[in-house]
């Protein structure tokens, strides 16, 4: 990039998830890594959620976060799974949905929309995930889907209870 590029500012949500280790350490510091490159970040609470596709293993704590990032999506993840690898994450592609020390996913993105091989925005099944909507929607209210141009709290109206507490940091 040369010193007259300029990229974008795209307000983002992430989602953190934890269920092995030191789940709120492990988020804990994710999240101030995270502050580290999206500016104006705010933190949701903090919930402990039932265990969702794989149900024998324990449950996860979830929060999101939202700021802005300056950045291709494609950055954005590489440093996402930069943090990921660098609390243990170990991905298995034959078992998708176990435990693991930490999760980040790009959730939503204000006003766009990306499909691509390894990276889909908002996230594909985030309309179906109160462990996601919840955190997301309790820092942007107003959360838009980009596609259908409906709030994501419509969404989150249709689910059903999913097992999603709010506990203390």
């Amino acid at each position: 990039m040369s010193d007259f590029e300029v990229h974008p500012l795209f307000k983002v949500g992430i989602g953190l998830g934890s269920n092995l280790g030191e789940s709120k350490d492990i988020l804990r510091r994710a999240t101030q890594e995270l502050r580290s490159s999206i500016r104006e970040m705010t933190v949701s609470s903090l919930y402990e959620t039932d265990p969702r596709e794989y149900r024998e293993q324990p449950n996860y704590f979830n929060c999101a976060v939202v700021g802005y990032w300056s950045g291709s999506f494609f950055q954005l993840l590489d440093f996402c799974q930069t943090i990921e690898n660098r609390e243990g994450r170990i991905r298995k592609k034959d078992f998708r949905y176990g435990p693991r020390t930490l999760d980040l996913d790009i959730l939503w993105a204000d006003y766009f929309s990306l499909k691509g091989p390894n990276l889909t925005v908002p996230h594909p099944r985030l309309l179906e995930r109160a462990f996601a909507l919840i955190p997301l929607l309790e820092l942007e209210p107003d959360a838009i889907e980009p596609q259908t141009q409906r709030f994501l709290s419509e969404y989150r109206q249709t689910l059903e209870n999913q097992g999603v507490y709010q506990v203390e940091w």
